[in-house]
């Protein structure tokens, strides 16, 4: 149904929508839309994230459904990559151009200054607010010797 030339996807949706409200859920075509786009973007990262070397694999209640309908979905699993089109593309060339080589950078031991201004201040502001959360305890310390003398002085 997505696929043909004649039906739009909004009409599409609103055709699901109608079937859905039919079974007793009431949601619009643009909700409709919406989940599955939110349901393909989960499919997809979790697809990405699996496909890594290091990860720990992912799971999830709907992916086993979502791969069957998505499977060799070129939006979601590439045909080519571009990386592996220029490197086809280069071998298949019989003169070859020379590349030169990218010069290097060269690394700045030193911070830029604004940095080291950023650094000062952040270490300035720090040390402000421990001195304000020390005379904040120093009131607290004193405010509960006063309660305390008070107690006493009731208790007496």
């Amino acid at each position: 149904m997505f696929s043909s030339n004649i039906i739009t996807q909004k009409q599409a949706w609103k055709r699901i929508s109608e079937e859905i409200c039919n079974k007793g859920y009431h949601f619009s075509g643009d909700e409709c839309d919406r989940k599955f786009r939110s349901l393909k973007m989960r499919y997809k990262i979790i697809k990405e994230r699996n496909n890594k070397t290091g990860n720990s694999r992912q799971s999830w209640q709907y992916f086993d459904e979502m791969d069957k309908m998505l499977h060799g979905d070129p939006a979601v699993q590439p045909v080519t990559v571009a990386s592996s089109l220029t490197m086809a593309a280069s071998t298949s060339s019989t003169t070859q151009i020379p590349q030169k080589p990218t010069p290097k950078k060269r690394k700045n031991d030193k911070e830029p200054a604004w940095m080291e201004n950023y650094r000062g201040e952040l270490k300035k502001m720090h040390q402000e607010r421990i001195e304000l959360d020390k005379e904040r305890l120093n009131l607290e310390e004193r405010r509960v010797q006063a309660l305390e003398r008070l107690a006493d002085a009731f208790n007496k």
